[in-house]
């Protein structure tokens, strides 16, 4: 008996023994996860979707009370399709809201826009906002861009609300839901949904979301590893004891589109400083990597205002902020206030950033960047309506720079010569003559005086406007305003033309020579065109 106790102790003890092995052996093979995405694997990321060549406005309001913004772009058969939201006002107050239009193209680069998908409603808890964004594009790097059904529907996230004015300035706005069974290429109205998907105010509703929500996006996920097949990337705007005022982006799980529930750990990604906008997540796929292209507004760590850049994860939870230079900045007169919120494309080797542009005249619209030489857009805002006693517009655009017997096309600043040296404080001192013309249109304003500015040219400008010679002038690295009122021509085409030389053995200017950073000397720093009264 004891004998027999004794081995069955013995086989327990060697169960007990493998079963641990086996434990242990699983606990080994599982693999980690991995949460940081390297530097340098962003990198890679950062040359394969950068678009360093801006080809300009594709999409632009026909009059100053409209404006453009957040472009989703997709591809049905052989053409191309954009919704984008239209605000009806000139100011954040004086508009009633967001309606949602759609456009078409054959190449990326020329739209039209072919009417409304979503509109004002009589009533309801959205009747002055439905500004909407597409669901269940295919997000794969390179992919088909295919819009895709679920239950024999297209659907559309959207931000809605009652209040009126510019997206929350009256009202909290909350995530509507709307459906189509129609044809997606054709503008027609999509059904809405009586009440929201997901609130500001719902009980569930997080500290980072209790102020008010904005754009949504819908994406198809694995439903094995989620437990749902959609997963909706959201942000919205709040605070908490520990947490300053900003929009962060977080993420949501359904099933059936209809009923959302939000990831515990939201926001899965943010900017925590004080009035800090991160939003409008576009997430694409890309080898093992996902990649969220979003923009950043008032961000203390850079000197513009709003910008597009991006984040990467392996998990779609966990992403790691890109560190390098920014995709997107303001640096066209069409999009110097604002360049920000992204919808990117590869197609036939070209990546095409679309963005929203906001000029300092707040005119709205869509721009788009390309990875290569595309050309340049025809698109531009309507002439900017006068107000105030000043109206200041920019001349940096598109010159054409003739310069030992070649004749090409650059904006300003523009620099002719070089500089060299670790610290670029050695520079060919390049002597000689350079041509720079261009024509530009003035808004008739009348019985106001015009100005054009200088912000430094190297070293003396002789300046024609219209055939008429104004004159001579020393700028060198000082500034100089002249009068132009007796030779523009208002609400017409104005042939400016500015011959800049450099000679040797200079001696009546100082600061001709020697230091500086690349791009401040040379043929030309900045040039605007001021018109005001004085």
């Amino acid at each position: 008996m004891v004998r027999n106790i004794i081995f069955i102790l013995l086989l327990l003890i060697a169960a007990d023994s493998q079963a641990q092995n086996r434990s242990r052996r699983r606990a080994k093979a599982q693999p980690t996860v991995q949460t940081e995405v390297s530097q340098e694997a962003m990198r890679n990321i950062y040359n394969k979707v950068r678009t360093p060549y801006k080809y300009g406005l594709v999409v632009a309001p026909e009059s100053n009370d409209r404006k453009v913004d957040c472009p989703t772009v997709f591809r049905q058969g052989d053409m191309w399709y954009m919704t984008y939201v239209c605000y009806n006002g000139s100011n954040g107050t004086n508009g009633r809201g967001y309606e949602t239009w759609i456009a078409e193209s054959k190449d990326l680069l020329h739209w039209q826009t072919l009417g409304r998908v979503l509109a004002f409603g009589n009533e309801g808890w959205d009747m002055n906002q439905r500004g909407g964004f597409p669901a269940l594009i295919d997000n794969e790097w390179g992919g088909s861009y295919n819009i895709q059904k679920f239950k024999d529907r297209y659907w559309m996230t959207y931000i809605g609300g009652a209040g009126t004015g510019y997206e929350s300035v009256n009202a909290p706005l909350s995530i509507g839901l709307a459906s189509t069974d129609g044809d997606v290429t054709k503008a027609h109205l999509w059904e809405t949904y009586k009440k929201p998907i997901m609130s500001y105010d719902d009980k569930e509703a997080q500290w980072w979301e209790q102020m008010t929500q904005y754009k949504s996006t819908v994406y198809m996920v694995d439903k094995k590893k989620f437990g749902y097949q959609f997963m909706m990337f959201y942000n919205a705007a709040g605070k908490n004891e520990t947490h300053p005022k900003g929009e962060r982006v977080g993420i949501a799980f359904s099933n059936d589109m209809k009923k959302w529930k939000r990831y515990e750990g939201n926001p899965v990604f943010a900017h925590d400083s004080d009035g800090t906008i991160t939003g409008d997540a576009q997430i694409v796929k890309m080898g093992n990597l996902y990649v969220m292209f979003y923009f950043s507004a008032f961000n203390p760590t850079r000197e513009y205002n709003a910008f597009n850049t991006f984040a990467a994860s392996y998990d779609l939870i966990h992403w790691t902020d890109w560190q390098g230079e920014d995709l997107i900045i303001p640096s066209k007169p069409y999009d110097e206030m604002f360049a920000h919120k992204s919808c990117v494309i590869n197609h036939n080797g070209v990546v095409y950033h679309f963005y929203c542009a906001v000029n300092n005249h707040d005119q709205r619209g869509i721009a788009v960047a390309t990875s290569k030489p595309m050309g340049k857009s025809e698109v531009n805002f309507p002439r900017p309506n006068a107000t105030g006693k000043r109206f200041i517009t920019s001349l940096n655009d598109n010159w054409n720079i003739t310069f030992d017997r070649k004749t090409f096309v650059k904006d300003i600043p523009f620099n002719l010569d070089d500089y060299y040296g670790a610290l670029q404080k050695e520079h060919g001192n390049l002597h000689g003559n350079a041509t720079f013309k261009k024509t530009f249109t003035a808004p008739d304003m009348d019985g106001k005086q015009y100005f054009i500015r200088f912000e430094g040219v190297g070293t003396y400008a002789e300046v024609t406007l219209n055939g008429k010679r104004l004159g001579r002038y020393d700028i060198g690295r000082t500034t100089k305003t002249i009068d132009i009122t007796k030779n523009v021509n208002k609400s017409g085409d104005n042939e400016l033309t500015v011959r800049v030389s450099h000679p040797k053995g200079i001696t009546d200017m100082p600061w001709v020579c020697g230091g500086g950073r690349s791009g401040r000397g040379g043929g030309g720093r900045r040039l605007q065109l001021r018109m005001g009264v004085q």
